[in-house]
Order: C-alpha cells, then sequence, then structure tokens
C-alpha cells in the first residue's frame, strides 16, 4: 500500500498523523486527536471497597450531569456506559448486576435489581 493511501486511511479514523519528511518519509508519528483523547476511559478494581471505578473525561462529565436520585437518569447513564463499551469491560474485569459501580464520587449498582420496564 503507498505511503499516501495509508495516511487517507488513518485521517478517516480521526487519528492525528506528523511525518517529518526530513528525517525519513516512511515514518509517520501517529496519535489520537484531542476528542479522541476526552473520550478515553479506564476502570479499576477497589479491593478494599469492593466496588468498580471508571475514570475519564466524557464518562465523568455524564456521571455528574446525571440526578442518582432518579431512576431514570441513572439507567440512561447505564446506557452510556453501555454504549462505550464500559459495560463490557465491567462485566469482562468480574462485575455482575449487584457490583457497585463508581463514577466521579456517585455509586450505583450495574443493574438495579428492582427495576422493572
Amino acid at each position: 500500500m503507498h505511503f499516501e493511501n495509508r495516511l487517507k486511511i488513518l485521517e478517516t479514523c480521526n487519528l492525528k498523523i506528523d511525518t517529518n519528511e526530513e528525517e525519513n518519509e516512511d515514518i509517520a508519528v501517529i496519535s489520537l486527536s484531542q476528542d479522541e483523547i476526552n473520550k478515553a476511559w479506564s476502570v479499576e478494581f477497589n479491593e478494599e471497597e469492593n466496588i468498580f471505578e471508571v475514570y475519564g473525561e466524557k464518562i465523568e462529565k455524564f456521571a455528574r450531569r446525571t440526578n442518582f436520585m432518579n431512576v431514570y437518569g441513572v439507567n440512561r447513564l447505564r446506557d452510556i456506559l453501555r454504549k462505550m463499551g464500559i459495560e463490557h469491560e465491567l462485566r469482562r474485569m468480574g462485575a455482575e448486576n449487584s457490583s457497585i459501580i463508581s463514577i466521579s464520587g456517585n455509586q450505583f449498582e450495574l443493574v438495579d435489581s428492582n427495576w422493572e420496564d
């Protein structure tokens, strides 16, 4: 594949491409755009408190705007976790329906057992 074609593919993936033609035309430095960095998240298990802690600028912003006293608000946040792939990572790390999730100091169960459609 030609170098120019590779650059076009990488640009469509919202990746920042920095080529330094003076050093070597065949080497491209690939880094995430600021938008992609803002979407990044991580999950850690806190063994002392037995909770899963979720970190990341975008998901923490959603959590700060969520009314945790309202079941619909919490379910909206659960939907966002699912769409961002965070729920999948929580399950992969061993989270169950009754596991406690913490985002920006707010805690809730992964799935509310009292919720009915």
